[in-house]
């Protein structure tokens, strides 16, 4: 049977999942492409062309019930993907899957989920000693109001299609591509079959997914354009570049933001002009994604991340402080001290961290200015980076102590204190012999000696 013909037993068994049992299949897989996500190692491909099935299920007040379809539809799947399937362990077989079902569902002989119950499970692929998870999380849910619609809202986020897809491809084996490639390219197949095939091509780390994946981008459908983009990310091989390129101008914005992050997780140099341009998109979501692109391509995006600084969303501001933070390009610095006093707590928070990057005392400068900050939190990690940068910060925060506002003194002594530079312990003195101090400047001052002494007589005994 050709593996397209395979959907009605294919939804036999998603039906069974959903619409029986509430489950919904969430793989413990790679995701999309974020850009924070490092690149994915080689792996050798592995030949597999008979695999083990075992199905096991245990159901609280339902026990001994099975429901076949659950055996047939992997089998189906495991049959399109161009497997031989075996349920015999005395049989050999190249590798085993191993899907067990549990839960407490009273109401499986019914086909119905009630009071909360529910249905979890794994899924374990195995192939030549490597292990790949998948997991079955409960979703009752969505199946409240119209079971139908419910069906419909699980199976669009993982089916068990494209939790099964994945497994393979995350253990190197590469057969199910061409299957894979047939559903892709078949307008005519169902919507979710495509994008999950486009997801799983992603996985496989194959030369010959790429030419499907790139026609891939040019579908009718933004659905499978947009799968199709992160699929070309995670796939990581440069020669999609130019493609992903064309799809930044794609007339949707969720598959503009895909391609971007694509070309950021890759690290596409030639790509950030275009990046760049993207910074001036009406979408604030699509802003964020190119910022956060435009973040992991690092140094040769610069002038693109100090304007994406001025951006009015914050997402946008926070991804280029980051970025410039570990760039550390001093000539970004006057830039990123103006946003000390940025009204985004994330923001702010980044801020004061990437400055903590730089060896400059214009950074140092803007993290005592940010203990003038109210909360509480913001202003810890202005200390903490203030201390993380060290002997450097140590006359600063001695001008510090004179601040006229308690509060700025108290940090300064403490910031001191976990400096335990001796050159501070004289200032400290002082302020606490002062007796227009402030109570609790004097006690954080004492503090602060004694934790400097301490460190010292610490460097002497070693």
């Amino acid at each position: 049977m050709a593996f397209e013909n395979r959907h009605a037993r294919w939804s036999a068994f998603v039906a069974f999942l959903f619409l029986a049992t509430g489950v919904g299949l969430a793989a413990q897989k790679a995701g999309q492409p974020e850009a924070d996500k490092p690149d994915r190692p080689a792996r050798a491909a592995r030949t597999v062309k008979v695999v083990y099935l075992e199905v096991t299920e245990h159901y609280e007040g339902a026990e001994g019930f099975r429901n076949p379809a659950v055996t047939g539809a992997a089998q189906a799947i495991l049959e399109g993907c161009g497997l031989k399937v075996v349920t015999s362990d005395s049989t050999p077989s190249d590798a085993t899957l191993k899907i067990d079902l549990q839960g407490t569902l009273k109401q499986a002989r019914e086909g119905r989920v009630k009071n909360h119950e529910y249905v979890a499970g794994t899924l374990v692929f195995t192939a030549q000693g490597v292990k790949t998870f998948a997991s079955l999380d409960p979703s009752a849910s969505y199946f409240d109001t119209n079971p139908q619609d419910g069906y419909k809202t699980a199976f669009g986020e993982s089916s068990f299609f494209s939790v099964l897809a994945h497994l393979l491809a995350e253990a190197g084996v590469t057969e199910p591509a061409a299957p894979l490639i047939s559903v892709l390219e078949n307008t005519r197949a169902d919507l979710w079959m495509r994008m999950a095939s486009a997801e799983a091509l992603g996985a496989m780390q194959a030369d010959k997914v790429l030419e499907p994946l790139l026609k891939a981008l040019k579908d009718p459908l933004p659905q499978v354009r947009k799968e199709a983009a992160s699929a070309l990310g995670w796939l990581n091989d440069v020669r999609a570049a130019d493609g992903l390129v064309v799809a930044l101008r794609d007339v949707d914005t969720v598959v503009r933001c895909k391609a971007a992050l694509a070309l950021g997780h890759m690290k596409v140099q030639s790509a950030v002009e275009a990046l760049g341009a993207l910074l001036d998109d009406k979408d604030p979501d699509v802003r964020a994604s190119a910022s956060c692109a435009l973040r992991e391509i690092g140094k040769p995006a610069v002038p693109f991340l100090l304007k994406a600084l001025k951006d009015t969303n914050a997402d946008v501001r926070e991804d280029a402080v980051q970025a410039l933070g570990e760039i550390r390009d001093p000539a970004t610095l006057d830039a990123l001290v103006l946003l000390v006093g940025d009204k985004d707590e994330g923001v702010l928070r980044s801020v004061l961290k990437a400055l903590a990057e730089f060896d400059d005392p214009r950074a140092i400068k803007g993290l005592i200015r940010a203990l003038k900050e109210p909360d509480e939190s913001l202003v810890f990690v202005a200390v903490q980076s203030l201390v993380k940068r060290g002997s450097p910060a140590v006359e600063p925060l001695i001008g510090a102590l004179a601040d006229k506002d308690p509060r700025i003194q108290r940090l300064a002594a403490e910031a001191l204190g976990q400096i335990g530079d001796e050159r501070a312990i004289g200032p400290l003195t002082r302020l606490i012999s002062d007796e227009a101090s402030d109570p609790r400047v004097s006690e954080s001052a004492r503090a602060a000696v004694r934790k400097i002494q301490e460190a010292q007589s610490h460097r002497k005994k070693t």
